[in-house]
């Protein structure tokens, strides 16, 4: 009788899930992430031009956090765009962190609040104007990114 109780103890504490960081069920969704007030924070004046996005997933090359995208075309300038989301960021308590530009952009930069990252990439037109139709009546292409940060990653 001890023998089965000690396996049925065994058996209980193996079962039991590892560690305390248990997500809540809308952690690591897009649903979640497009339900954030900054998922729809386009600069004025912009049109959007596609979105997308996808829940996390593990992949063969690890963990994929949950993401949201929008591209917009606008007749600003690089500088009017990044001014207005630095401070619309800043205002709702988002920090800077280092970020690093894609093959496809001129320039991007990242934000952390809690366990989300935003970055907003200045896409080259050279590149993009073909990809998505209509593009090339905007001088400035860019893409915000609404990420998940549970994985640690937000580029």
């Amino acid at each position: 009788m001890a023998v089965a109780q000690s396996v049925l103890a065994l058996v209980t504490l193996l079962a039991l899930p590892v560690g305390c960081n248990v997500a809540t069920p809308s952690q690591g969704t897009y649903e979640h992430i497009a339900n954030q007030p900054e998922a729809n924070l386009g600069y004025p004046e912009s049109e959007q031009l596609s979105d997308g996005g996808y829940d996390a997933e593990m992949t063969v090359d690890g963990p994929q956090p949950a993401a949201l995208w929008k591209i917009y075309g606008s007749s600003a300038s690089i500088e009017e765009i990044l001014v207005y989301y630095e401070a619309e960021l800043a205002d709702r308590g988002w920090e800077p962190i280092p970020s690093s530009r894609s093959s496809t952009e001129i320039d991007a930069w990242s934000w952390i609040r809690n366990d989300l990252g935003f970055r907003l990439g200045i896409k080259d037109p050279d590149d993009w104007h073909e990809r998505l139709a209509g593009s090339d009546q905007f001088q400035i292409l860019y893409e915000i990114r609404l990420v998940d940060g549970q994985s640690g990653r937000f580029d």
